[in-house]
């Protein structure tokens, strides 16, 4: 996998993410992982739920990779 210094995990609520993609890329982010969670609206408390977010924190801390950035398929509110 790349080492690069803009590499980015997507997290999003559906799998169409062929756009978020293309934008990610041109402004040179790697997606390096995708994390999908089928959920009619997001979070309150962290967009997606407990179980994505452990499952999202297992992969960052056992990852070779550095990872940069994550992008959000999605809007977020405070």
């Amino acid at each position: 996998m790349l080492q690069n210094e803009n590499n980015a995990i997507l997290i999003a609520l559906h799998q169409e993410i062929s756009e978020i993609q293309e934008l990610a890329e041109s402004l040179d982010y790697t997606i390096v992982h995708f994390f999908f969670q089928k959920r009619d609206k997001p979070d309150v408390h962290g967009y997606v739920g407990s179980g994505k977010l452990k499952e999202i924190k297992e992969y960052l801390e056992n990852t070779d990779l550095e990872i940069s950035s994550v992008i959000v398929g999605g809007e977020l509110k405070p």
